[in-house]
């Protein structure tokens, strides 16, 4: 696939007809002829519709979505994988890690919009899947996106179901993973309280079980 694609964007810059529009129908329709999921990692109004339109599947960030592409996403079935619990661990711990004023000033700009798309989405019904972006962060802070998302219109219910069977969905693996059923890889964590009560019990985990077998 990737070296069909390589020879497809060739034949376009020889073309002189390489606008981003192009290439995002280019990679949406090679990735799905071979059966596989697209993703675009897009943070501006402009670029996040344009993947929708191409038929990508998820759009990573999403930051400045606006009101016609939580539109269009909802309308495509493309779902919206927002990472809103990065700006806690960067603002808190991005001066000691030496993160420059102006992007942690850029950061809480960022944040504050993308947070604000996030809660329109989810109001008008657009497909929604757990997204932490965790190269930002070290992986077992990951589960504090759960309390954000609710923080931000989610219900608990919602958000575990965005990382979920959500998420299972937008992989194309339905039935396989995200459900607790026969057939289904039995991947599963357990927790003492109860975190439809409080979304926040998903940070403590008490127990993970890997393809049926209890390893913690």
């Amino acid at each position: 696939m990737r070296n069909a694609l390589r020879r497809w964007l060739a034949i376009l810059r020889r073309r002189h007809f390489y606008q981003l529009r192009t290439r995002f129908l280019l990679i949406g329709h090679e990735g799905h002829f071979w059966g596989l999921r697209a993703a675009a990692q897009a943070h501006g109004a402009e670029g996040i519709k344009a993947a929708i339109r191409a038929g990508f599947d998820t759009i990573e960030h999403a930051s400045f979505v606006d009101e016609e592409g939580i539109r269009l996403a909802k309308e495509h079935g493309t779902a919206l994988s927002m990472d809103i619990y990065n700006t806690e661990y960067t603002l808190s711990q991005g001066q000691a890690d030496g993160v420059l004023e102006e992007n942690l000033a850029k950061e809480r700009m960022v944040s504050a919009a993308q947070r604000e798309g996030f809660r329109n989405a989810n109001a008008a019904g657009v497909k929604m899947v757990f997204g932490s972006d965790a190269g930002v962060m070290p992986h077992e802070d990951v589960g504090g996106q759960f309390a954000v998302m609710v923080r931000f219109g989610m219900t608990p219910l919602q958000a575990i179901q965005a990382a979920t069977r959500n998420a299972a969905d937008a992989l194309g693996q339905s039935g396989e993973v995200g459900v607790i059923a026969p057939g289904a890889w039995g991947d599963l964590i357990a927790v003492e309280g109860d975190p439809l009560s409080d979304v926040g019990e998903l940070v403590h985990v008490d127990a993970v079980i890997k393809a049926g077998l209890r390893i913690k």
